[in-house]
């Protein structure tokens, strides 16, 4: 945003309220979620989230079965990280909403 306001003549100042850290923690337990349970859908709320959850598995052989889940994006945004970032089947929140998410998971699996 600031690069598209700054190339129409505004005057930007960036000041970052927040830094997104993936922490250690959980990474044992999701490996072996991903390894016991053939999961079908997983839910992502954000880019950074999308990110995140590949960040911790952190291993290549976990990393693409579960790209080959389906993702329930809550936006245009987050569901561009997901495609960007490997997965092959990625449906959208029609409101960009935690309602609207959970809308489009029960109305894809019910389908």
């Amino acid at each position: 945003l600031s690069h598209i306001l700054t190339s129409r003549g505004a005057q930007v100042t960036e000041i970052p309220i927040y830094k997104t850290v993936y922490g250690a923690k959980g990474n044992a337990e999701l490996k072996e979620l991903i390894i016991q349970k053939p999961h079908l859908y997983v839910t992502f709320t954000s880019a950074s989230t999308v990110r995140g959850f590949i960040v911790k598995i952190d291993d290549p052989d976990l990393e693409d079965k579960v790209k080959s889940y389906t993702v329930i994006a809550i936006g245009p945004v987050t569901a561009q990280e997901a495609e960007k970032l490997g997965f092959k089947k990625v449906i959208t929140a029609k409101t960009y909403t935690v309602e609207g998410l959970v809308e489009a998971l029960n109305n894809y699996a019910i389908s």
